[in-house]
């Protein structure tokens, strides 16, 4: 046999077992999506009181417990896109939503672990909608982990959100005073498995996955995203840009 037809052998069969691999983090993440889904809904209802009065102490282990589900559940998420960006089957949906209101949940849901950490999340927006046709899911995917982020590598200090309309573009950028990046490495922060030096010592949990499914997100509604930052120790911000007429 000669060299190439050996090579072209084994590129069959790394190909066939990259699409194995897809497809059984596909069905994963399905699998594990439904009974999380239902944890996280009773542990809402404990933490509501349905199931009678527990004590302070209580509580804050149980929202502690219900931080850590969500995370999961974002977690599964996470596979799930990659899953579907690697299989080409990310769609993006063609819907009407209010982009104030879908940051403001997602604010909601992350305040949390914001406080966990003695920080400060912010949303500056103003009192008109800003209405938005695309895929509120998938939008949502990218806000939360734009903030999740911003609160896992942000130490003291606070994470502020800001959302605005500027030449035919809606426009949302979120902000942290946490370790910053070097400007050269901003760029690269995108690509898939990437993160950032120094990174693993404060959070060893990342993938280095989620950044590079938001700026597939984007993509897919023709937008664009960048992170700038001014060096180590002066925070990050994460700005991306959608048109409002793709």
């Amino acid at each position: 046999e000669t060299l190439a037809k050996k090579l072209k052998i084994a590129n069959k069969k790394l190909k066939k077992l990259d699409e194995a691999k897809t497809e059984f983090l596909s069905i994963t993440s399905h699998q594990l999506r439904t009974p999380l889904s239902s944890i996280k809904g009773y542990l809402s209802m404990i933490i509501d009181g349905d199931f009678g009065k527990f004590t302070k102490h209580q509580n804050e282990a149980l929202g502690r417990v219900y931080s850590e589900v969500e995370r999961l559940i974002r977690l599964v998420q996470v596979f799930l896109n990659v899953s579907r960006i690697e299989s080409g089957r990310l769609k993006i949906a063609n819907i009407d939503f209010d982009m104030q209101k879908l940051i403001d949940d997602v604010i909601e849901s992350l305040k949390q672990p914001a406080k966990n950490k003695g920080l400060q999340l912010i949303y500056k927006h103003g009192k008109e909608p800003i209405m938005y046709k695309g895929d509120p899911d998938k939008i949502k995917d990218v806000v939360v982990n734009l903030v999740d982020n911003a609160i896992k590598y942000t130490q003291k200090g606070k994470i502020w959100v800001e959302s605005y309309l500027k030449d035919e573009k809606l426009v949302v950028e979120v902000h942290d005073t946490g370790i910053g990046i070097e400007p050269s490495y901003a760029s690269s922060l995108f690509e898939k498995f990437s993160r950032a030096k120094g990174i693993a010592q404060i959070d060893a949990s990342g993938t280095g996955l989620g950044l590079f499914i938001v700026k597939k997100i984007i993509e897919g509604h023709h937008g664009s995203i960048r992170a700038e930052s001014e060096g180590k120790g002066k925070g990050t911000t994460f700005i991306f840009e959608l048109p409002l007429n793709s």
